[in-house]
Order: C-alpha cells, then structure tokens, then sequence
C-alpha cells in the first residue's frame, strides 16, 4: 500500500523560505523539461527545443476537491502560499488568489519530487508526486519527452468521502489557432493539445496530451471570457458538487490560448489511499539553428525517442500502445503524441 509522508525531514527537504529558488526539473533526458517550483507551481517550460528559463504557461496547474453525497466538504489548486511581494489578483503565472494550501513540505530526490501538501481546513491527506522517465542503463525510455504526476489522496475523517483530481494545461502550442480534444481507447483518456495552422514539418509546430490511466471527465475548454471570467468561471464549475460538463469550440479563437481539463474522481474509504496518474507529454520534432547567427536550418532534427504519430483512434483498434517499463512499474507509451500511462 502506498505511504503518505509529512514528518520526514532531511537534507533534501525544504519548507517556507527554504523553498523559494527551487525549480525541479521533470522531463525526460535531452528532451525538454518542466519545472516544479517550491510551491507546486510549473514553472521554466523548457520543452521547445531551447532555454526558457522564468517561462510559465498559462493557468496550468493540478487542483483537487472533496465532497460527500450532494455536499461539496473543500477545494483547493495544488500549490502552497508564496512569499511576498504578492498581489490581490488571480494570477496565471501562480495561481495567486485561488483557495490553496496553507504550507507544504517539499522533498527533492532525484529523480522524483514528493509535495506533501498541509492544511486543516481540507478533509484528507494530499501529496503529489512529480518524476522522470529515469531508468539508469536506459537512454530510450529515460529519453521519453513527458512530465509524470501521481497524486494521493489520503482519507483521514471517519465517513466516505469522494475526492476529485484535475489536471489543468493551457495549450501550449506556439500558434495563433489552437484546439483541444479530447481522446480515449484502450483505457486511456486525454486531451490532446495541437495547432490548426502550423505544418507538421515547419520549425514552430508541436503537439502537447495529458492523459490519464482512469475513468476522466473532460473540459476541453474553459470558458471563453473578457478579464477573469475565463478563471471565475472554471471555479465555479470545478468547485462544485454537480458533474462536470464538457464545452467544446469548434474553431480557434485568434491569439487565444484556450484551456482544457481533465477530472478523475474516486470513491475513498476512512483511512484508505487512492492514487490518481497523470501524464504531460509534448512533441516538439522540429529545431532551427538560432544559436549561432548562420543562416543554417536544421530542420527534420528530430528527438529519436519514440514514434511520433498522432493518435491513432478508431472505434475497432483502439488505441495503439507498447508496454514498456518504468521504475518498476508497467506503463503504455501512447501515440498521441508520445504518451506514458502507468498502472
């Protein structure tokens, strides 16, 4: 059974101040990585081939909440409070003026992160796991171009209780028309991120999934709105006890990074522990000298990882897979693009 640590503090610990420089690096090795800040923002999305330290993308974050029966009990965005200076405004940079944890505990070993998130007023125990595709003597799965969460929900009241998972990504695709979808097949569920107008053989394209190994409700957009009613509006979907809707756009909306999530919800026992899988994987297969000032393009330079082909989805195969190991556990690289779920 999975073990939910709070009172383990060591070397590579760090809480309050200790936490304020930290990025922790999640990808896999030459492929690009996306950093875990020390309060549980992603932070330094370095997956387009080069350097971005200090990017952000978006509002994405993982949220989670609690309800019994028809009675929403909580419901927080999974990162902890920030040092000051602040500001009184939701933030998509970091989530500033969300309802968030008061504190975690953050343990870095590579290659996992563990945030054990505290705060009394949320009905249970939660901690997320961040890790890499690092299996030593294994440069091609350790290579696997993907960000890896696992979140634990401990039950510590003594009545049943429903917790719920989101994943949230803003679409990452650097284009002025983006769309998000949603997919399944084979036990497998996800959004999948693209582009409506860059080639797949032009140097700026790429293709984004998160996808998950459960039973998901997806959003694959939040709502379109002026100022903040975009944010407002997934609160109040979110935080809520009725079911989840999806919304659908069927064409981009210039210059507008539209937003997606996926939802996983299960039913906990006093005192049990449920495990929810995500995974973040990008396809970025095109890179152009920009470092050395020639007029030289390197394009078709492409990450010999896995197969890059889109999703492959119909209503007879299903979804394409290949079992692969890692850490010890049974995974599923899916192709759309590069996609590992484990079990």
């Amino acid at each position: 059974m999975s073990t939910i640590k709070t009172d383990t503090y060591n070397t590579f610990t760090y809480k309050k101040d200790r936490q304020r420089a930290i990025s922790f690096p999640v990808g896999g090795l030459g492929s690009g990585s996306i950093g875990i800040a020390g309060n549980g923002c992603l932070i330094d999305w370095q997956v387009y081939n080069r350097p971005a330290m200090g990017t952000r993308n978006g509002y994405s974050h993982f949220a989670v909440k609690a309800q019994a029966g028809d009675e929403l009990l909580d419901a927080r965005v999974l990162v902890s409070d920030l040092e000051k200076p602040y500001l009184g405004q939701v933030d998509e940079r970091t989530m500033l003026g969300m309802p968030h944890f008061r504190e975690l505990v953050f343990e870095g070993k590579y290659p996992m992160a563990e945030l054990s998130f505290l705060d009394e007023r949320f009905p249970g125990r939660v901690t997320v796991r961040y890790y890499n595709p690092f299996i030593p003597l294994n440069d091609r799965d350790s290579s696997i171009p993907a960000l890896f969460a696992d979140i634990l929900v401990e039950n510590t009241t003594d009545r049943p209780i429903t917790y719920t998972t989101a994943g949230i990504i803003t679409n990452p695709c650097q284009s002025s028309f983006t769309r998000n979808r949603f997919r399944e097949g084979n036990g497998i569920r996800g959004i999948h991120f693209t582009t409506e107008e860059i080639d797949k053989g032009d140097v700026s394209y790429s293709d984004f999934t998160l996808a998950a190994d459960s039973e998901a409700v997806c959003q694959e957009y939040w709502f379109r709105g002026n100022w903040r009613d975009h944010v407002e509006t997934y609160w109040r979907e979110f935080a809520s006890a009725k079911p989840l809707e999806n919304r659908r756009y069927e064409n981009g909306k210039k210059d507008y990074k539209d937003t997606g999530m996926l939802c996983i919800s299960k039913e906990t026992a006093p005192g049990e522990i449920q495990e929810f899988h995500y995974v973040l994987t990008w396809n970025v297969p095109n890179c152009s000298n920009y470092w050395s000032g020639l007029d030289i393009s390197t394009s078709n330079i492409h990450y010999d990882v896995c197969d890059r082909t889109p999703w492959k989805y119909t209503s007879t195969a299903g979804l394409p897979y290949r079992n692969r190991k890692l850490n010890g556990r049974e995974c599923y690289t899916v192709y759309f693009p590069v996609n590992t779920v484990c079990h």
